[in-house]
């Protein structure tokens, strides 16, 4: 999910929810999502993150609104099909909706910079786009090496823009009563490998220890900002990014992580504190080695405990007193290839494995759902989601919540996918 581009890539393509002007009904109350949170009995698991849709699965004239599209409908080859797909899946949310507000900044592009300020973008003043990306190792060449380093610092984009927090007053404005994170998903590890490239980033632990030091200082220093803004605006937590983990682990040794990019992600998470936030954070792959130093520096909740890649019962069982999780449905295997019940299943079995009276769980999708899953096996995972966690109470076994629904006439909410 962490990325960004000047053209685009994943963090373009995601694209959040359409702030609706009226309040969701039956939506839990900000005050009733940090009892979630913090562990102070819910009255039910909190929705979140449950629509994240890549672009082709979103309406065109909803999106626009949020100015993320870098690229034309016929660019991205949408076909008609897509379109009545997205135009479906406008309606849908509607019907199932979350209980947390997700909020986007206005992040800066790469390469393009808006007509008032040409230079609030990342490259540096003059840098050229390059005209082949393929050989730049996963990232966009604007700090190939460090000779600039102090150029790209001087020059970082302007936080104090106007339009950065839009979305967030926009949100709050619309639904004063609800949750709302703003998110920025590039923040510390990501944010070098978008800069420098993948295997550059990796060889800066060995290579360039002193320079990357000052990148994340200056890194930082700007996040910081942006935070403040963040709360200014009203939002109630603050979501960032670092992509952390691969398919069976940590990209890179722990104790790398605790000497280069923990300090850096304190400082984010004393920031969201300090301003009286709550701190999310998403780390796609295998981060178990690493949850202890994430408590350690005071993340609040954690996004999605990869279903793929993580033993989500064994975390569950080791942290779930210690960490809320916001554990999103399997999106690599179960959602595009599962059949609706298997889906409406795998929604369950995460309110059956983790939920418990006191909180520590929200529910939600794993990543951005894509093109390919169906129309019917995501309305089975909104449908599922929605109904399980008004149908139970918390920590109530499912056999147990069957039996009150057959009692009154309601079974068909139990796992059902409609």
């Amino acid at each position: 999910m962490c990325g960004e581009s000047g053209t685009a890539t994943t963090e373009d393509h995601i694209l959040t929810m359409p702030h609706s002007p009226s309040p969701y009904q039956g939506a839990l109350t900000r005050e009733e999502v940090r009892r979630a949170i913090h562990f102070e009995h819910p009255p039910r698991v909190p929705l979140a993150l449950m629509h994240l849709l890549t672009e082709g699965l979103r309406e065109r004239d909803n999106a626009s609104k949020f100015q993320v599209f870098t690229q034309t409908p016929e660019e991205l080859g949408l076909t008609e099909e897509l379109r009545r797909k997205a135009r479906s899946l406008t309606t849908l949310m509607g019907q199932y909706p979350e209980d947390v507000i997700l909020a986007d900044i206005s992040m800066p592009r790469f390469w393009k910079a808006p007509n008032d300020d040409p230079d609030s973008r990342w490259a540096i003043r003059g840098q050229r786009r390059p005209v082949d990306r393929a050989s730049l190792d996963g990232g966009w060449g604007i700090l190939p090496d460090y000779s600039r380093l102090d150029e790209f610092l001087d020059q970082l984009p302007n936080p104090d823009r106007p339009d950065l927090v839009r979305q967030t007053e926009n949100a709050r404005r619309s639904h004063p009563d609800q949750y709302i994170v703003t998110y920025f998903w590039t923040s510390v590890f990501e944010r070098v490998r978008s800069l420098r490239g993948m295997t550059a980033a990796m060889m800066d632990f060995y290579d360039h220890p002193t320079e990357l030091h000052r990148l994340l200082k200056g890194l930082v220093h700007l996040y910081k900002r942006w935070i403040e803004r963040m709360a200014d605006a009203g939002s109630d937590g603050v979501l960032y990014g670092d992509d952390l983990g691969s398919q069976h682990g940590p990209l890179f040794d722990p104790q790398q992580y605790r000497e280069f990019i923990k300090p850096y992600h304190a400082e984010i998470v004393d920031c969201i504190h300090s301003n009286g936030m709550d701190a999310w954070m998403h780390s796609c792959g295998d981060v178990t080695l690493l949850l202890d130093d994430f408590i350690e520096i005071g993340v609040d909740v954690l996004h999605p405990v990869q279903a793929v890649a993580m033993d989500r019962q064994r975390v569950a069982e080791a942290y779930g007193d210690k960490l809320c999780f916001l554990m999103g449905l399997d999106v690599q295997r179960l959602l595009p290839f599962g059949s609706p019940q298997d889906i409406a299943e795998g929604a369950h079995a995460i309110l059956d494995g983790v939920a418990r009276p006191e909180g520590g769980l929200m529910l939600g999708a794993g990543n951005a759902i894509t093109p390919e899953v169906t129309l019917d096996r995501i309305r089975a995972f909104w449908s599922s989601a929605w109904h399980a966690v008004r149908a139970r109470p918390l920590g109530g076994s499912r056999s147990d919540r069957k039996s009150e629904l057959c009692a009154s006439g309601r079974e068909h909410e139990y796992g059902s996918a409609e």
